[in-house]
């Protein structure tokens, strides 16, 4: 459900045509609070409702910080960036000690190396390219959607798949949009709480 909001949350904001509404009385602050009036004086437009979720809801999501390894233009889209991210070491499976039959009178164990950490790099196609240089964004730590599962998204002919979700604030009329980072201290894979 968290999810959802931070997709539908994200989306909205990225959607330059939307923008949020609140209830405003422009009565009251334009002609000086005319009580016979008040009807005509008010414009009400809804917000989005946000429902509560409970806090096993939120830890169901795993946000992650990120740093942004490389940032490209996507050919043949006007809001897309592609963003490669390091969210550090993948965490490998246990090996168990493997032990070899005995073929004569030795029984042999050999131990079974463990496998090298790899590095988790995820690809993210975020709709941020009217806000952001690929430059600007190079090098930068970023709060991640580390479970959400990947989307396919077409682009052009090519269908591209996205790995997660760069987190973004926004502010009401969507002028301003901006990724949200950490400082320089946190390293790539720590748990955002």
């Amino acid at each position: 459900m968290i999810k959802q909001l931070i997709s539908n949350s994200i989306k909205s904001s990225l959607n330059t045509n939307t923008k949020l509404r609140s209830i405003r009385s422009f009565g009251s602050a334009c002609c000086g609070g005319n009580k016979n009036n008040t009807t005509d004086s008010k414009k009400i437009v809804e917000e989005p409702k946000i429902e509560e979720i409970s806090i096993e809801d939120f830890f169901k999501v795993d946000l992650r910080v990120a740093k942004v390894i490389s940032c490209e233009q996507v050919q043949g889209s006007k809001k897309l960036l592609k963003l490669s991210l390091d969210l550090g070491f993948k965490k490998q499976p246990k090996q168990e000690q493997q032990q070899i039959l005995p073929t004569t009178e030795t029984t042999e164990t050999k131990d079974v190396e463990q496998p090298e950490q790899i590095k988790d790099i995820r690809t993210v196609y975020s709709g941020i390219k009217l806000y952001y240089e690929p430059d600007q964004l190079k090098g930068k730590n970023v709060i991640f959607v580390s479970n959400l599962k990947p989307r396919e998204m077409k682009i052009g002919k090519e269908v591209v798949v996205s790995e997660g979700m760069v987190l973004c604030a926004s502010s009401e009329d969507n002028k301003k949009v901006l990724y949200t980072t950490t400082d320089g201290e946190a390293d790539p894979g720590m748990k955002v709480f």
